[in-house]
């Protein structure tokens, strides 16, 4: 998603993202920020479900979401993994 203009007073922004596979393949979620020259990604090793997308003047928030069957008494686990940088570095 890119801005076509700055959010003034009280703009927002959101969005519900859907449509991914059935691997964990598309869990590589990447935020940069082109203003102060930094962002981060995500990745997970399950498959998402959908992407909750909000943001204001001041926050941008991403918000993954996972699947889960989990049955009484059982285990279930995930993991995520965050890489901060700054953009620099990302083009390297």
């Amino acid at each position: 998603m890119a801005y076509l203009k700055t959010l003034e007073n009280k703009d927002r922004v959101t969005a519900t993202i859907r449509g991914f596979g059935d691997t964990a393949k598309d869990y590589d979620i990447r935020v940069d920020n082109n203003k102060v020259g930094a962002g981060f990604e995500v990745t997970g090793d399950r498959p998402l479900s959908n992407v909750a997308f909000w943001s204001i003047r001041t926050a941008l928030a991403v918000q993954p979401y996972i699947a889960m069957s989990i049955d009484p008494g059982s285990d279930f686990t995930w993991n995520l993994t965050y890489t901060y940088y700054t953009l620099s570095e990302k083009t390297k």
